[in-house]
């Protein structure tokens, strides 16, 4: 068989849940800067994204789930047709959320394949980042103990992290403040827009294909995944990929087949 994506055509005969690769591709908003929030190959025909916060007791379940036991056991048989897409969901009424995000995205701009283990390890750690935790600190301590934590559990450059996370002062001198954020901002801004515009709010919240499913619960075991990505996968409407020339290039439309 043959598979359609970014352009295109690819030979792809891997097995999945429910025999042969499929001939499409699902691809999500994912930058390539950002491709250490995937697990999984991005040609996977399926996708799952998690919208998660860090200091979101649910989030934290459901991430431990899939990450130390879902996505192994996919990734140890032939069933690896399935790609995990992490969404950074900020919550505002936390204001250590933001700064728990902006430390991930800090550390997968140094190395991306450290972004689920440090998502990992400030997902084991949220409660020292928790409202009382974080409640008699400023922000740059907290900057510091998350860039220490990188250090600390991943061998990232503490210095490296403070570089990404400190706010700058680019007033040159201007008894005014200045609201440019700091290096990770931009990024940031982005992902939340992308939630936004799928009114994702929220958190865990899973979406298949795109597609929300609020049936999904942070307490699933192992075996309750696996059963829900069948059933997803035999249920799951078949998405046409077509070519489209357009002043000389080649673009992809995905249609779904209602």
């Amino acid at each position: 068989m043959s598979q359609i994506f970014a352009g295109e055509e690819r030979a792809d005969d891997r097995p999945g849940f429910l025999g042969p690769r499929c001939t499409f591709t699902i691809t999500m908003a994912l930058a390539k800067k950002h491709a250490g929030h995937r697990l999984g190959d991005c040609t996977d025909p399926y996708v799952v994204e998690l919208f998660l916060d860090y200091v979101c007791p649910f989030s934290a379940k459901l991430f431990r789930t899939v990450y130390t036991q879902v996505h192994p056991t996919i990734s140890s048989t032939d069933h690896d047709c399935i790609q995990f897409v992490f969404r950074n969901q900020i919550q505002p009424w936390h204001p250590s959320s933001t700064l728990t995000h902006e430390a991930s995205l800090a550390i997968e701009m140094i190395d991306k394949s450290l972004f689920w283990d440090y998502s990992d390890v400030l997902f084991q750690r949220q409660k020292e980042y928790f409202d009382t935790a974080v409640s008699g600190e400023t922000r740059i301590e907290t900057y510091r103990r998350l860039a220490r934590l990188a250090k600390e559990e991943c061998g990232v450059d503490e210095g490296r992290m403070m570089e990404l996370l400190e706010v700058k002062d680019v007033g040159k001198g201007s008894k005014e403040g200045t609201n440019g954020g700091n290096k990770v901002t931009d990024a940031l801004k982005l992902m939340q827009k992308y939630n936004r515009q799928n009114s994702i709010h929220v958190t865990p919240t899973v979406t298949f294909n795109g597609v929300v499913d609020n049936s999904v619960s942070s307490s699933w075991d192992v075996d309750q995944w696996t059963d829900w990505l069948k059933e997803k996968m035999a249920r799951g409407r078949w998405w046409e990929c077509l070519h489209i020339g357009c002043y000389g290039s080649s673009f992809v439309c995905m249609i779904m087949l209602l």
